[in-house]
């Protein structure tokens, strides 16, 4: 990603806080890392993702203050997470805890004029599979936003092939109803093992979404109130 020694140092210090966290803390958890990109798919930074299962954090306020530690230790982690990270997010619960960190090549200004919303994935293959059977993307235009995902039968290479094909059909129609792009990737899967797939449209300006699966793909929204809001994604 061509940072920096110091920039570099700032996130192998990241990566190394968050990784001793889960050997202290977690029951089970995982420690993802991937490179940030432009729109133009220039890598730019660098995000580190750590995901466990558990007990989560009594006060994330405090846990995130130097000295506040529940393993004995100087309770310096997450202080010195948050020092180094450009952005630092945490989600604790009783359940688990997730936090991203992401630093970037070159320190951003005050103000990164960045787009008020985030599309991301946690995107990998099956235990010993070589690639990965599912594919996702997203395209922001004009005040609409279209994600989509693809679910390839079973694992390993075929399923890889078939979520490829429908995403390749997504990134040149993207602009259609969700409705009209399944159909469309229904016909370009034909020759393929086939997958489940969904696709959502937000218009940014009216506040609506539409929404279309075919296959065991669970949409959900997530409300200010706790709530959850099912999409619901038929089998075909």
């Amino acid at each position: 990603l061509n940072f920096s020694e110091e920039r570099a140092g700032q996130a192998a210090l990241i990566a190394t806080e968050l990784g001793t966290n889960l050997a202290k803390h977690a029951r089970d958890g995982d420690l993802l890392v991937r490179p940030l990109t432009t729109a133009d798919g220039d890598p730019t930074g660098i995000e580190i993702l750590s995901l466990d299962k558990g007990p989560g954090m009594r006060e994330e306020a405090v846990a995130r203050r130097d000295g506040d530690s529940t393993a004995g230790t100087l309770g310096h982690g997450l202080g010195a997470i948050q020092r180094q990270a450009d952005q630092l997010e945490i989600y604790t619960h009783p359940s688990g805890t997730a936090i991203a960190a992401r630093i970037w090549r070159e320190r951003p200004a005050a103000d990164t004029g960045q787009s008020r919303f985030e599309v991301g994935a946690v995107h990998v293959s099956k235990t010993g599979e070589d690639v990965c059977g599912d594919d996702w993307g997203w395209r922001q235009r004009n005040g609409r936003l279209a994600i989509f995902i693809a679910d390839g039968l079973g694992h390993g290479l075929h399923a890889h092939d078939a979520a490829t094909a429908a995403l390749r059909v997504f990134a040149t129609g993207y602009e259609q109803s969700p409705r009209l792009l399944i159909t469309d990737v229904h016909a370009a899967l034909r020759p393929t093992r086939g997958a489940a797939v969904a696709m959502l449209a937000v218009d940014l300006e009216r506040r609506t979404g539409a929404f279309a699966g075919l296959g065991n793909i669970a949409g959900q929204i997530l409300l200010p109130s706790g709530g959850r809001h099912n999409m619901v994604s038929h089998n075909g």
